[in-house]
């Protein structure tokens, strides 16, 4: 059981990750690259935020959703970063680090508008809820049963019986007749 304060640490973690992503999508235009021999590198942390930020977040879920429900750390985590992109980048369109229809800088190698970017966010983060929904409606898998010994087969309880009432005769415990009515009493059920 989570305690009040793990959730709270949760809630703090999630801020911070939501702020990284945020900071990332705002100012990925305005970070400056350092390309050399094929590699390229940034002192910026503006740069390394959309990546540090994904496993922030899902850090701060598995703080915060209960143990019954871990399922939804994936959906959530999507949804979470979407929307944390998205506002960021809605950001950077006001402040004007990246126009409408120009680069939305979100993506080293290939270029894709900022309004592009906003329908792939939207487009995330509902696939994130239609997840949520399948796996609402699809109860967990319950665990396994612990297998339970085998009990020998009926014939082999009547055999034991009557070793032990055949043990209790030769002993004396048992007379001779009442071995034999129990035995036949025995094999007819």
């Amino acid at each position: 059981m989570r305690s009040i304060a793990t959730r709270l640490a949760g809630l703090a973690v999630l801020f911070g990750g939501q702020w990284m992503v945020r900071l990332g999508a705002r100012d990925a235009a305005t970070v400056e690259w350092y390309c050399e021999h094929g590699e390229c590198s940034t002192d910026d942390f503006a740069g390394a935020a959309p990546v540090l930020s994904l496993f922030v977040i899902i850090f701060g879920f598995v703080l915060l959703i209960p143990a019954g429900y871990k399922r939804f750390i994936t959906p959530a985590t999507i949804a979470f970063y979407a929307a944390g992109n998205a506002f960021g980048l809605a950001e950077g369109l006001e402040a004007g680090h990246v126009t409408p229809d120009g680069d939305s800088h979100l993506f080293p190698f290939i270029e894709v508008s900022s309004k592009t970017m906003l329908i792939i966010y939207g487009v995330m983060a509902l696939i994130a809820f239609v997840m949520a929904a399948m796996m609402w409606r699809t109860p967990p898998p319950s665990p396994p049963e612990p297998e339970k010994p085998e009990e020998p087969a009926e014939d082999a309880k009547v055999a034991e019986v009557i070793a032990h009432l055949a043990r209790m005769r030769e002993s004396g415990e048992l007379s001779r007749e009442a071995f034999d009515i129990a035995v036949a009493k025995l094999k007819e059920s």
